[in-house]
């Protein structure tokens, strides 16, 4: 079984728009699935590429 945070970093990682990642990050927070701290967390342990798409999901949703 994969964690949710996992998931959001697969996510993250594909060719989706930045919108649907923004979306995926702000459900997953609202139904306290996981928080923006552990999603920062797994930013830092993902590659490059990964890490900016997931700090601006986490920035997206910080500013709305």
């Amino acid at each position: 079984m994969t964690t949710v945070d996992r998931t959001l970093v697969d996510v993250v990682g594909s060719d989706i728009s930045q919108e649907v990642r923004n979306g995926a990050d702000a459900d997953a927070v609202g139904r306290g699935e996981t928080t923006r701290r552990r999603l920062l967390r797994r930013s830092s342990e993902a590659a490059a590429r990964v890490a900016l798409r997931l700090e601006r999901a986490v920035a997206a949703q910080e500013g709305s």
